[in-house]
């Protein structure tokens, strides 16, 4: 079967979107016809043995969109969108979609009332001529049944994986910080719940030279958290160092004392996954996909909205483990195998 995927939403591999798809199509290409297409300036990051790569029609998001209603697809049996904010209105194709979440329409006044209105009124409609649905999390299936009155049978729960090669314990001096590995984007990743918490801990721990590393590109509202740090009683102790490589990751979850992750809303959280493949001690949210993945792992989870509840959780001190069987659930080479399985369904359709 001739598979054409629409990754225009890459971004340079910057975001868990553009991550889950790069590290997809890898062992996907293995498995069927793949024709990945994407943006000139993201063409290089995709890794193919057999598939092809084929430049986006589009040059702009706005254009895409529009330019996706315009296409017949008729060159591919199934069309995937990796992402759902992607998918035309009007739908003349076999068609899987990846929904990581509906945060938009969940939570209008942290995404704004124009990506609400778009979701809830147009997406949330074209969502049901699909023919498939793949989420990465129960959660959002529950999200999307309760929601968008999806039926159970078109949803499929398929956990994207990780790359144990890379993320993986290794013995390293654990220093004195905190990690929080995420793009700067206000209000939803709560990271004003974080600095404000990382001062309540320090404020009881006086003794303690914790620094607080924001570990993550710009994104919208990076300027408020920038703003808020820089008003801090501890703002030499808050560091921010802009995108990193994943070399530079891993090393941060090796050696890090905790990695502490209080957003409001994920609908996965690779960060959570890949920093107790390497060992670290992690507490998280308890919201959404984060408290379905913290509880499974037995993790520490707080109130992201509670600020003195994150700081209690930080002071906790024990002993990172590593969670084999936990983590054995995420592996991109079983998710391709599920996703081909899919797609196989969405032809049958």
């Amino acid at each position: 079967m001739k598979i054409g995927m629409m990754a225009q939403v890459l971004e340079g591999g910057k975001s868990g979107i553009g991550r889950y798809i790069l590290d997809l199509v890898k062992p996907l290409d293995m498995l069927v016809d793949l024709d990945v297409v994407a943006f000139e300036e993201d063409l290089d990051l995709i890794q193919l043995q057999r598939g092809k790569k084929t430049l986006s029609q589009s040059s702009s998001r706005f254009f895409d969109i529009v330019g996706n209603n315009c296409r017949s697809f008729s060159q591919y049996d199934l069309v995937h969108f990796p992402c759902y904010r992607r998918m035309p209105l009007f739908i003349r194709a076999k068609t899987v979609v990846t929904v990581h979440d509906i945060g938009p329409i969940l939570f209008p006044k942290k995404y704004g009332l124009t990506r609400y209105f778009y979701h809830f009124y147009l997406l949330k409609q074209t969502l049901k001529q699909c023919s498939k649905i793949i989420v990465p999390s129960y959660t959002t299936k529950e999200d999307l049944m309760r929601v968008c009155s999806i039926k159970e049978e078109k949803i499929r729960v398929i956990y994207s994986g990780i790359d144990t090669r890379v993320f993986c314990p290794q013995k390293m001096e654990r220093k004195p910080f905190f990690v929080y590995v995420s793009r700067l984007e206000h209000p939803a990743k709560n990271h004003l719940g974080l600095i404000e918490a990382f001062e309540l801990y320090r404020l009881n721990n006086p003794q303690s030279n914790h620094q607080l590393i924001l570990a993550g590109a710009d994104w919208q509202g990076a300027e408020v958290i920038k703003r808020r740090a820089a008003k801090s009683p501890y703002k030499d102790s808050i560091l921010f160092t802009g995108f990193v490589s994943q070399e530079k990751i891993v090393e941060l979850y090796r050696t890090c004392d905790c990695m502490v992750f209080p957003s409001f809303f994920e609908g996965f959280g690779f960060p959570v996954i890949e920093a107790l493949a390497c060992g670290a001690k992690v507490i998280v949210s308890n919201r959404a996909s984060l408290k379905e993945m913290g509880k499974q792992a037995s993790l520490e989870l707080f109130d992201p909205e509670n600020p003195q509840e994150i700081a209690q959780k930080m002071a906790i001190k024990q002993q990172s483990l590593y969670r084999e069987a936990f983590l054995s659930q995420f592996n991109w080479e079983k998710a391709a195998k599920e996703v081909v399985e899919v797609y196989e369904e969405a032809l049958r359709s």
